[in-house]
């Protein structure tokens, strides 16, 4: 599969140039590739074969740049979409792992204030409102 994209949304730049490079000449393997950069690739093989069989005028070769800047958006908004995703999916694997934190903290704990000040910090932590809800608890 295809690692074009990080974690950190970051893209490695020079082999995606390379990877375009390869569409315009028609070399690229995408058999591999993840949908959307299948989709991309394959689009931009068919531009750059275009192209290449008799893009003659000014308004040809605009017409397909603008394609390709089309298509580039797409898998961009979809490869975006996806790794916003992967942050939420990142960020409540951390909300849940904190929380479980707090309940063996609660399990251990004997003393009752305690125990009650750490469940409404678990609470707090599991619907991520940023300790609100334990803060406006507590003050009660």
């Amino acid at each position: 599969m295809s690692e074009i994209i990080k974690i950190g949304q970051t893209r490695d730049s020079e082999q995606f140039r390379e990877l375009e490079r390869q569409a315009y000449y028609n070399t690229i393997d995408i058999s591999d590739f993840a949908p959307a950069e299948y989709k991309y690739f394959d689009k931009l093989r068919e531009i750059c074969h275009e192209y290449r069989q008799g893009a003659q005028t000014e308004a040809d070769k605009k017409l397909l740049n603008k394609r390709k800047a089309q298509y580039y958006a797409e898998y961009k908004e979809y490869t975006d979409e996806r790794l916003n995703k992967l942050m939420e999916y990142m960020q409540q694997a951390e909300f849940i792992k904190r929380s479980e934190a707090l309940r063996t903290e609660i399990i251990k704990t004997a003393d009752k204030n305690k125990k009650l000040d750490l469940a409404l910090e678990c609470i707090s932590v599991m619907i991520n409102d940023g300790g609100v809800f334990f803060k406006s608890a507590k003050k009660e």
